[in-house]
């Protein structure tokens, strides 16, 4: 018989038992937790990517561009306008035996690169692209030839140059062998690959790499007189489409590499386009040197995207095609498909980076055929990985509100409205893009050979939407039609004010 403790409370005195005793926690059913675990994972997943893509692009990336701008693209001084300014061979001259000059080299300018701790990781180099001199020009027959003289062809791919010429462009007979001579490497033609070019979009044309290229060398002096000998040898002609200044320098204030591109496209009406291109991204020296959070963000992202795909994939074989049915279903398959090919651009970026350290490594010290090392691959291939992130995170978060609105009613009400909405805003959409266009045409036709924003008509409807927002200039806009300037500024403002 077991003793009774003398503290034990009898059953019988009205105490609730175990079983009675109600939870502090409501009971959660299996759909609930199933909820709460999708919404718990999703926001995990969305501050992965975040974390990510905030780690890829460093603060000040934005301010290092503008100081390599101020010192490199907009420069003037008064006797050489800067860059933008460029347009004949003669002022490109001019500014290279000047401005660039002065940025390159540190002789006591403090407008120099390196007085703002902007260091060149190689020399810079001169390249231009050109058409072929046995090029047939086309003239109508009605137009008399010795009114014109001669015509020239627009840069296409079947027109480029590909010939070996001498100083000056004469004619050469040893064309095709490995030339030593540094005075005739600026008249050797060389390919897309043996420069490691990456293609350049311009205005007038697209350049797919390679050409003529001219390296600079470490002194100012020497360089100086490399561009002299080219411009008194009329190393740019009236066969040149486009001409290209690279730079690669680095700030070990930021720890950021910077590929400066400035080109000058030589059109068929003999006039010259400055562009320019700065490139702003992290140096991949290898994944031993990238930082500890980065590399943590990247292996849970990984790892959260390995766990989609085995819930996505289970998924689509219970339901097979009727899984392709439900929209919220195939943006999860692009969300994965998204952040795969996020980590497939990381991975080949990290490739390419160290192919390019050991191109560099490979480089003689004092320089050789080709030392050139392009760096501007990386930076091009750095900065898809950072837009594919931006895309990433747009449909990651237009994900995690969907799951947010059966819990939040704000959210689920939001949606709700879209939803009802999408149908009328959907018409009225279509109408408001054909009647935007049609102004744009309009604008486009009567003021594009005047305005150089409204030259093409994709550059048109970004100034029509401008417009919409009560930023236009009436004055320029009437005074090329003082006839249909106001009228056509007035007619907009009461459509689409």
């Amino acid at each position: 018989m077991v003793r009774k403790r003398r503290y034990e409370l009898p059953l019988d005195d009205g105490s609730p038992t175990d079983a009675e005793v109600p939870s502090v926690f409501p009971v959660l059913d299996k759909r609930t937790k199933k909820h709460l675990k999708e919404v718990a994972l999703s926001l995990l997943y969305a501050i992965s990517v975040m974390t990510v893509a905030y780690l890829q692009r460093n603060w000040l990336s934005f301010y290092q561009r503008e100081v390599v701008e101020q010192l490199v693209y907009s420069r003037r001084s008064s006797t050489v306008k800067p860059f933008s300014y460029i347009k004949t061979s003669s002022s490109f001259w001019t500014w290279s035996e000047t401005h660039l000059m002065d940025a390159l080299y540190d002789d006591g300018n403090e407008n120099s690169l390196q007085s703002h701790s902007f260091y060149l990781v190689q020399r810079a180099k001169l390249r231009q692209e050109r058409v072929a001199h046995d090029v047939p020009c086309t003239i109508p027959n009605d137009v008399p030839l010795s009114t014109l003289g001669y015509c020239k062809e627009p840069f296409l791919s079947h027109n480029k140059d590909w010939d070996d010429y001498g100083i000056g462009w004469s004619p050469r007979n040893d064309t095709g062998r490995n030339v030593t001579d540094p005075g005739l490497l600026a008249w050797t033609h060389r390919t897309t690959e043996d420069l490691r070019e990456y293609s350049f979009h311009g205005d007038h044309g697209v350049y797919h790499g390679g050409g003529y290229q001219v390296e600079l060398t470490k002194n100012r002096t020497d360089s100086l007189g490399i561009l002299r000998s080219l411009r008194t040898n009329d190393w740019i002609d009236e066969k040149t489409r486009a001409v290209f200044v690279q730079l690669t320098l680095y700030n070990p204030n930021s720890n950021l590499l910077t590929s400066v591109l400035l080109s000058v496209e030589f059109s068929v009406i003999g006039a010259a386009f400055p562009s320019h291109e700065v490139l702003i991204f992290p140096p991949y020296f290898g994944f031993s040197d990238l930082p500890v959070s980065f590399l943590s963000s990247e292996i849970i992202l990984l790892a959260l995207s390995g766990y989609f795909v085995y819930v996505e994939g289970w998924r689509m074989y219970k339901m097979s095609f009727r899984y392709f049915k439900h929209f919220w279903h195939i943006l999860d398959a692009i969300i994965i498909a998204q952040a795969f090919g996020s980590f497939g651009v990381f991975f080949f970026t990290q490739y390419v980076a160290d192919i390019i350290h050991h191109q560099m490594d490979a480089v003689d010290e004092e320089g050789a055929w080709g030392s050139f090392v392009n760096y501007r691959r990386v930076a091009i291939w750095s900065q898809t990985y950072t837009y594919m992130l931006g895309i990433l995170i747009s449909m990651v978060t237009v994900k995690l509100l969907h799951v947010l609105g059966s819990m939040i009613n704000g959210v689920t009400l939001l949606s709700a409205t879209m939803s009802e909405a999408a149908g009328p805003l959907s018409g009225f959409s279509v109408i408001f893009f054909i009647s935007l266009a049609a102004f744009a045409q309009m604008v486009f036709l009567v003021v594009g050979n005047n305005l150089f924003t409204y030259s093409t008509f994709v550059g048109t409807l970004q100034e029509m939407l401008n417009w919409m927002l009560g930023d236009f200039d009436y004055d320029n806009v009437t005074s090329v039609s003082r006839a249909l300037g106001p009228i056509i500024v007035f007619t907009f403002n009461i459509s689409f004010q």
